[in-house]
């Protein structure tokens, strides 16, 4: 057979990245399209969660073939990993970690420690403290490779973001359910030192009853034993999710603002998602962000832009910013501006101001409208655009009122930290 150039090869396989078995037919043709189909089909490694009793164990299924094959290690840059209940085939839970019972889990971490490619990694649903000490340490030893990047923890004990070493630039802390957000104090962690160096970092929480508040993890983030370095912190992004059973408020004010705080000077990007009422001056002094440029703000509860208007009044002039994004997740489908008219004239008026001896150059309105007709979207989008006459004047307005699946502009509203 004729053989091609690899990068040719790069190409050709490049439009088959979705198409796990041909990728694995094409791997058999040669050695050239063997090496780069096992580059695109082990970039990312993932373990998860398996529900039955009878399933192969993933280390099982996994070693054989990175024993067999050691260049597949250096393939692997993401390493998903995911635990949960074990199930029997009547759906009854039998055991609590499917992690602890897959011997051959520690050596392929072990393996990939050693290589040290890997540059993501991410935890679900990982129960901390029923895996043997075995796995826990080699776990450890895998978040400290200086090749890690980007972490993501999910409904797992957030005391984990303390293992990474000082290359870690990413995190995500998103938290859901009560029974994996804490370890037991028969799992300790030892941190890793140095401390890493956030460039960004992102906050998801639920309230659920018994979960961890915001108040536990700002107050881990912020302790020197915690190795978690967020002083060049240049995106932050706090998402607080519906109130959800008999949980204490998880959102506390005077835990946003110590966070802000802490990595005021650094911050560019700032963005805010509530479900209801966001707006408490403790909680979003944007002034603590002396060198912020972009903001988004996020919230469901009709009829407070005026608390926008103290959010942005208090927004120094000399402050670098300027892209502001105001979302509102659920706008009614009556006249949105009437109600509020003042304080939709004050919210022109402080952003004008920026504007005009500022640096404020865009201000964005993202409305979704989902349950109502095209037409009753456009004319609150003509209300919302009458209620700010300076802005408009001034050509920076973007206005985005969607109906269903439409939008009446050409592109889709900002989306400053996507994730």
């Amino acid at each position: 057979m004729l053989e091609l150039p690899t990068e040719l090869v790069q190409e050709i396989m490049g439009n088959l990245a979705y198409n796990r078995p041909t990728l694995m037919s094409s791997a058999l043709v040669s050695p050239t399209f063997r090496d780069v189909c096992q580059q695109m089909l082990f970039v990312e490694l993932t373990f998860p969660s398996i529900l039955f009793c009878d399933q192969i164990l993933l280390g099982a299924r996994i070693l054989p073939i990175l024993k067999a094959s050691p260049r597949i290690v250096s393939y692997i840059q993401s390493v998903s990993i995911s635990d949960g209940p074990i199930l029997q085939r009547n759906y009854r839970p039998v055991a609590a970690s499917r992690l602890a019972d897959d011997s051959d889990f520690a050596e392929v971490l072990n393996l990939l420690s050693l290589q040290g490619r890997v540059k993501n990694i991410s935890f679900s649903d990982l129960r901390w403290s029923k895996l043997p000490s075995t796995t826990r340490n080699t776990i450890c030893v895998l978040c400290r490779s200086r090749s890690i990047q980007t972490a993501s923890i999910r409904t797992s004990p957030f005391q984990l973001t303390g293992l990474f070493g000082q290359s870690l630039k990413h995190l995500t802390i998103s938290l859901s359910v009560s029974e994996f957000c804490s370890l037991l104090a028969s799992s300790p962690l030892e941190t890793a030192t140095p401390p890493s160096q956030l460039q960004s970092l992102h906050i998801s929480l639920c309230n659920f009853p018994g979960q961890s508040t915001l108040t536990n993890i700002v107050n881990f983030l912020l302790d020197p034993a915690a190795t978690i370095g967020i002083h060049g912190l240049r995106d932050l992004y706090i998402k607080r999710g519906p109130m959800i059973g008999g949980g204490s408020d998880m959102y506390d004010p005077d835990a946003v603002k110590r966070l802000m705080s802490a990595c005021g000077s650094s911050v560019e990007t700032f963005a805010f998602e509530a479900h209801g009422n966001p707006i408490q001056q403790a909680a979003l002094d944007l002034s603590l962000l002396t060198n912020l440029r972009k903001v988004s703000i996020c919230w469901s509860d009709t009829g407070r832009i005026q608390g926008f208007v103290q959010i942005i009044e208090a927004v120094p002039l000399e402050t670098p910013l300027e892209i502001l994004h105001i979302h509102h997740a659920t706008l009614q489908s009556y006249d949105p501006v009437e109600p509020i008219a003042e304080s939709w004239a004050n919210l022109d008026n402080a952003c004008a101001r920026l504007h005009e001896h500022g640096h404020l150059a865009k201000v964005v309105f993202d409305f979704p409208m989902p349950y109502v007709t095209a037409l009753v979207a456009q004319d609150a989008r003509d209300a919302i655009a009458n209620a700010l006459p300076r802005l408009r004047g001034l050509g920076i307005l973007d206005l985005w009122v969607e109906a269903g699946d439409l939008r009446y502009d050409p592109m889709p509203p900002i989306k400053f930290l996507s994730h």
